[in-house]
């Protein structure tokens, strides 16, 4: 589609200025609209005032867009995204058309398009956000006026024109409606930084998202000059779809990564309190009171600004490292790196005087964001972010009274909440009543922009983002099912009645899993788990992973929604939602297992082998549920974009996998099998950068006696963890030889192809087929890869290292099997 509408012209008409213009064909009979419940399902975001009292069907040839004189390019792309409609649908390009005309222009200062009168024109210059706001307003049944104050008003105009037609084509005709619109955005920004949001600039335009915020080239080279870079095409693309691009600068307590320290090292800070290490991390807070610092940022500001950029993201040190000179000491840590951000702003502003900033918050700065707030000055804009506050999923309030206040006082006020269930892994959530109730909460609270989270792919939380751009724009518009409906329809499911049901069912269920971080913060660092199963207690409902249940009651009553919830999944007829719902359903009977061990072991202090037995099987049941998750959680990221999950998602399959690990490991000394083991995923060994010293092709060997649990399929995994570079990967041989080691080792298994891992990985899965398994043989792995050799490493781009992962491929009868382990006494 899109090279198509490379070619598609666009008509302007000069108007006079007095006169307006004669259409020219007969008049097209108008009648009235049917259905007009179902035609505003295709809207998202619902219109704030819209009335559909009239439609006019007619032949889509007949049919003209026009642009008004004098259109800028904004403009000029939602002609285009309105006529693509038409070529797509109906093989016209809706430039010659005499039947009905869709104008679209900014009005005048009189309210007149191209000289006509504009009903309700006046209104625009009093709405909110007004730039944005826009009318759709009929001139008879062969004019439909398309209007703003400005051309984004204009773009959002066309892309509500567009949903409203897009169902309405049959054959060669089409049905217009005479719509009567009037709408503007409750919050004046709508987007999110980081994530797949740069690529995905045209996919959040459609769902009328206006900002994007990332990461760019900003650093300080050898001779001491501050340095920058921006992509002219992305610029573009964000500005032919109305979408500010906010480039970062990244949290300073980074700018050794970036140069600073080594042409300046009297900018890193002092003191013993001052760095952050971990393993080949540093970090270092700057002296922030040392003027250089206002010099460099300045510099970045004037070259981001000389790209045409108005607004600047200015990120404070993310950690709780501060300089210990006695300036920094004196003043704080935070409120001097936002006094330098303000400085640096001030002196670019000399050269750009349109520039703005937007001082974003921190974990580190939580605990003083009076005084940040305190240093910057009223035009100076603040965005709210802690990492373990604004990355949050939970049912409590975001905006707390200090911001609350601020906003509260008239001054501009942004977020960066996470949509998704977690910044660090990756599961299935649609859940219109968290999206919802965060937004009303934005909006109710005064807040100006959503900076919105999502890790790390659009296409993975279509109907989260998605309601965000419903509920940001329009917050108290739609309920939860009417959203979840307008959703199920614009995906084009064939029930979006049973989709909606599902939504609005499955929701606070799942809300109550991941508002409580199960999977990040309890399956992901399992030893809690393993803890509570040591400690032989009921669990504490109310409190940690069971924080939103509050009895035993609610548990069984999610798990029974669950159930209800899986009918109307496989109504749906999606794969997709299909395996969310069992994403969601096993994580709730791993807890429900998970209690049932625990009260078996509270109330239980010795038993005898038929205890055992009953424990084993609680065991037994959790491991599957486990493995069922494991594998729901699979089958998702296929159903919805192959690969779109990347590492964190993988993180989020080792989590369960973990869990059920850390709960065996409780129990084995109680005599419990854990009988996951044979099909779990096992890691073998690894690579680092050391390996790769001496030659850049390498074989390492591994003993994996004790994962060859018998004949099958064994899956191994090359993936890269950390570093700059990845790695190759070439073959691996499987050997078997005598555990004494008197033989000579024998192939019993070969795949030889090439592979890649790294951030994104192509073809880095190996098979192997084990025909006969002898306990007698003692086993190894031979794996092939190849890295890049330290010498040859840029400064500043070291690093290669990654783990090599060993799994049995599952066998048919493979659930009962694991239901049928019995303890190790029996």
């Amino acid at each position: 589609m899109a090279s198509l509408r490379t070619y598609l012209t666009v008509t302007f008409l000069l108007w006079p200025a007095a006169a307006p213009w004669t259409a020219t064909g007969a008049e097209p009979a108008a009648e009235p609209a049917q259905q007009v419940a179902a035609w505003l399902r295709w809207l998202i975001p619902l219109p704030k005032e819209v009335s559909i009292r009239q439609q006019v069907t007619l032949p889509a040839a007949d049919v003209k867009i026009t642009l008004a004189a004098g259109a800028g390019d904004l403009e000029r792309n939602a002609a285009r995204k309105l006529q693509g409609l038409f070529l797509e649908k109906a093989g016209s390009p809706a430039v010659a058309g005499s039947g009905l005309e869709i104008v679209l222009g900014a009005c005048d200062a009189e309210g007149r398009l191209g000289g006509i009168a504009v009903p309700d024109a006046a209104r625009l210059r009093d709405l909110p956000n007004r730039e944005q706001a826009y009318l759709i307003r009929p001139d008879g049944a062969k004019r439909l006026l398309l209007t703003a104050l400005d051309p984004r008003g204009v773009f959002y105009a066309a892309l509500t024109m567009r949903q409203l037609l897009e169902s309405k084509f049959r054959g060669d005709d089409v049905t217009v409606p005479l719509a009567v619109v009037t709408d503007w955005p409750d919050l004046e920004e709508r987007g999110e930084w980081g994530g797949s949001s740069t690529r995905d600039i045209e996919w959040l335009a459609d769902r009328k998202m206006n900002l994007v915020e990332f990461h760019t080239t900003h650093e300080v080279d050898e001779q001491g000059k501050s340095v920058t870079a921006i992509s002219r095409s992305l610029l573009r693309r964000g500005q032919i779809n109305a979408v500010n691009l906010v480039p970062i600068i990244s949290h300073l307590n980074g700018m050794g990564n970036r140069g600073v320290y080594r042409a300046y090292p009297e900018l890193r800070g002092q003191g013993e309190k001052a760095v952050y290490k971990s393993g080949s991390t540093e970090l270092w807070a700057p002296c922030a009171s040392n003027p250089k610092l206002h010099e460099i940022m300045a510099g970045w500001m004037r070259g981001y600004a000389a790209y045409g950029i108005r607004d600047i993201s200015c990120w404070l040190g993310e950690l709780t490292q501060h300089c210990q000179c006695d300036q920094c000491a004196t003043a704080g840590q935070f409120a001097l790196e936002t006094r330098a951000f303000v400085k640096a702003w001030q002196r670019a502003r000399q050269d750009f005087p349109g520039l703005r900033i937007r001082i974003l918050t921190t974990q580190g700065s939580y605990a003083t964001n009076d005084r940040v707030l305190a240093e910057c000055p009223p035009d100076v804009r603040v965005t709210y972010y802690d990492g373990g506050r604004t990355y949050d999923s939970s049912r409590e309030p975001m905006i707390y009274p200090l911001l609350e206040q601020f906003a509260a006082d008239g001054r501009w006020l942004g977020c960066y909440p996470q949509l998704t269930p977690s910044w660090r892994i990756v599961s299935p959530w649609s859940c219109p009543q968290f999206v919802k109730a965060r937004l009303a909460e934005f909006v109710d609270k005064g807040l100006a922009s959503l900076g919105g989270y999502v890790v790390p792919d659009n296409r993975l939380f279509d109907f989260n983002v998605t309601a965000a751009a419903e509920w940001s724009w329009h917050a108290h518009g739609r309920d939860e099912h009417q959203f979840a409906l307008a959703w199920a329809t614009r995906q084009g499911f064939q029930q979006p009645d049973a989709v909606a049901d599902w939504a609005v069912l499955l929701g606070p269920v799942s809300w109550d899993l991941y508002g409580a971080r199960l999977v990040e913060r309890y399956f992901f660092r399992p030893g809690s788990l393993e803890r509570l199963v040591q400690a032989r207690k009921q669990p504490a409902f109310g409190e940690g992973p069971f924080r939103y249940l509050p009895d035993a009651a609610a548990l069984e009553k999610n798990l029974d929604a669950c159930r209800r919830a899986m009918h109307l999944a496989q109504r749906s007829g999606s794969s997709a939602i299909q395996a969310e719902t069992q994403a969601v359903t096993t994580y709730y009977v791993m807890l429900d297992q998970l209690c049932r061990i625990c009260n078996f072991l509270a109330e239980n202090q010795t038993f005898d082998a038929a205890g055992r037995r009953t424990l084993q099987n609680h065991m037994n049941a959790f491991a599957l549920a486990g493995a069922l998750n494991t594998e729901a959680l699979c089958d998702w990221e296929r159903a919805v974009a192959v690969g779109a999950g990347s590492s964190r998602f993988r993180d989020g399959v080792q989590a369960t996998e973990a869990a059920v690990a850390a709960v065996a490991r409780a129990l084995a000394p109680l005599a419990i099998r854990n009988p996951a083991a044979p099909l779990m995923r096992h890691t073998i060994g690894g690579w680092t950068l050391e390996d790769f010293r001496q030659q850049a092709k390498i074989e390492k060997t591994f003993d994996v006696t004790e994962q060859i649990s018998g004949p099958g399929i064994y899956r191994v995994t090359f993936q890269y963890t950390e570093g700059w570079n990845g790695a190759s990967t070439h073959g691996v041989t499987l050997l078997a030889e005598p555990r004494d080691g008197g033989g000579t080792p024998a192939p019993v298994g070969l795949d030889e192809h090439l592979g890649s891992t790294a951030n994104d990985s192509q073809n880095n899965v190996y098979s192997l087929r084990l025909d006969t398994h002898d306990p007698a043989l003692r086993y190894r792995l031979v794996a092939v890869l190849q890295g890049t050799r330290p010498q040859d490493q840029q400064p500043g781009r070291t690093g290669c290292s990654g783990e090599i992962t060993l799994q049995r491929e599952r066998d048919p009868d493979w659930q009962v099997r694991m239901m049928n382990v019995l303890p190790r006494s029996d």
